[in-house]
């Protein structure tokens, strides 16, 4: 039995696009312009397609971490110091002592999420609160007078 393959829409629409064109019902050039990639391209992911089958289409680092994200390492010795040495910090002041102090350079909301994901209360965004809006007055065109003078404006 072959495995379920999660497929994303676009790869969807390959796997439509380039049967089409193994059942000789579309050009290679016609199948280039309807996925926005070059003719080139198209016959390379036809070439993977006819060999591998539907997996062909899967993208390659799907299931494996991003090549540019942080190591396991890195991650779990900034959340150490967090925690031991910079814990009343948040985390922009704390991203800004990582570079300073320990030659690190994340972004903040990296660091947020790294802590938010091991427990880290102080570091959620705090909610502002809402302004208060002023109360209707009874009356069409009334108005509260604020004069700071002493003359006697309205007799």
């Amino acid at each position: 039995m072959e495995p379920i393959l999660k497929m994303s829409a676009k790869e969807r629409d390959r796997l439509t696009i380039l049967t089409q064109v193994c059942e000789g019902h579309l050009t290679v050039a016609d199948a280039a312009e309807f996925l926005s990639i070059s003719e080139r391209q198209t016959y390379r992911i036809l070439q993977r397609f006819r060999v591998e089958g539907t997996k062909g289409l899967l993208h390659r680092l799907r299931g494996h971490p991003s090549n540019r994200g942080y190591s396991e390492t890195v991650r779990q010795r900034v959340v150490q110091l967090y925690w031991q040495d910079y814990r009343d910090y948040g985390p922009t002041l704390f991203s800004e002592k990582l570079v300073e102090h320990h030659s690190l350079q994340i972004h903040h909301e990296t660091v947020r999420r790294w802590l938010m994901a091991n427990g880290g209360s102080n570091v959620q965004r705090k909610k502002r609160p809402h302004r208060k809006k002023r109360l209707r007055r009874s009356a069409i065109g009334e108005l509260v007078q604020f004069d700071g003078s002493d003359h006697d404006w309205f007799e």
